[in-house]
Formats: structure tokens, sequence, C-alpha cells
């Protein structure tokens, strides 16, 4: 709710220089308390703060996505590294075959006919442009390297990425519908604007709060500028 520069500005007014969890809550609810007319404006309707959680809990998931794709990418340079140049390997059907054959030496030891069922599972979607033939013959003559260890470390890795995306589709959809329920017109507005779907209207929502709030547009500018609100 507050900037934390307005009140390290406000304990400079102190003559005292010692710092302890004691004196810092000290000196915040000395801010408070001399700012309370201002602060009073900026509470916020327990619809809103749900808007928010969940929209900060999505950033939340999308930021650990990122890191765990940078670890599976990691390993498979290590257990299979042809793969990387070979396409997209987070397709939801590259990443179920990779947790069945997380290695060029599995893709080895796997008879042709198996490496094929993997990549057509029906269900799974994302057509692959690979093919069994293209994966056997880069994992025939890759260089990776042979480690159960990393094969099990990737399968892991792999099933956190599963989980991962699961939880963020089932926040984005509370999301979205939490905003369409309480922003509809505002999700509308923002939604006819080109380019802009759910997932960028309704975090911007969460993070602006009302409109009323903001007395010209030069104020929710700097809301954008100081990364109230997350791309």
């Amino acid at each position: 709710m507050i900037n934390p520069l307005l009140i390290a500005n406000y304990a400079k007014l102190s003559l005292r220089k010692t710092k302890t969890d004691k004196k810092d809550a000290r000196t915040i609810a000395k801010f408070l308390l001399d700012h309370r007319q201002e602060i009073s404006q900026l509470s916020v309707s327990q619809e809103l703060q749900d808007l928010r959680d969940l929209s900060r809990e999505r950033e939340s998931l999308c930021h650990l996505i990122s890191a765990t794709k940078v670890e599976i990418k990691r390993v498979i340079r290590t257990t299979f590294p042809e793969l990387e140049s070979m396409g997209d390997l987070y397709t939801r059907t590259m990443i179920r075959f990779l947790q069945e054959y997380p290695s060029a030496r599995l893709v080895r030891a796997a008879k042709p006919k198996a490496i094929a069922k993997a990549l057509k599972r029906p269900s799974v979607g994302n057509k692959l442009t690979l093919t069994a033939e293209d994966i056997v013959k880069a994992a025939q003559s890759s260089v990776g390297t042979v480690s159960p260890a990393k094969e099990i470390i990737l399968r892991g890795k792999i099933a956190t990425l599963l989980h991962l995306q699961e939880r963020l589709a089932e926040v984005s959809k509370l999301l979205t519908e939490l905003c369409q329920r309480t922003k509809l017109e505002d999700f509308e507005i923002l939604r006819s604007i080109k380019g802009v779907g759910p997932n960028t209207a309704a975090p911007f929502l969460a993070e602006m709060g009302g409109v009323e709030n903001y007395s010209s547009h030069k104020k929710d500018h700097r809301l954008c500028r100081n990364g109230s609100i997350g791309s």
C-alpha cells in the first residue's frame, strides 16, 4: 500500500541512526499515524484484494515456470544436447516425450515403435514436426553424457513443470472469472484493444484498482512506471 521509499525518507528525519526491528516498526507506525488521512483512501475491498492475490500468484508461477524451463534445458544439454537445435523443447508433446525418454541413451535402448508411439499421443496436442526417425538418428550419434542420475533429475524437473503449468492454468482461470464478476465493464473495454487478452487485462485491473483512484491519466502512467503493474 505504501511505497517503501516514503517511509525510508521519513526515517531520515529522525536524529537517531540506530536501526533495529523494533525501532523500524515504531517508525512505520508513526508514519501511518501522521498520514492516516491519505492512507485511509488506499484501503481496498476484499474482492479487489482477492484479485491482487490471484494476480500476484499467477506472476509468481510464471517466474517459476521460466526458471524450471531453464533448468530443464541445462540438463538436456548434458543428456541429449542435439535435441535443442531440433525444435521447441517445451511443446506438450515434447515435454511428455522427455519425461519418458530423458536421454539419448534411453532413446537408443528403446525400439523405434516405442519412440514413435511416445510422439503420437492423441490427448497431448501440439503436433510435433520431429519424427521418430529424426530423434533415433540424433540419439545414435549423440555426444550426450550417460548419467542415470541426470535422467532422474530431468524427469523430476519435468514433473515440476507440468504441475506448475496446471496450477498456472487454474489460477489464470480463477483470476479471469473473478475479474469478469467484479469488473466486467472495465475488463471488456481492455479486451477490446487489439492484442490485449484476459491474462493481460485481468492482472492490470487487479493492480490498478478503481479508476476513481486516478484524477488523470498521468497518475496511472506513474503507477506503471514505478512497477506497481506487472507486464
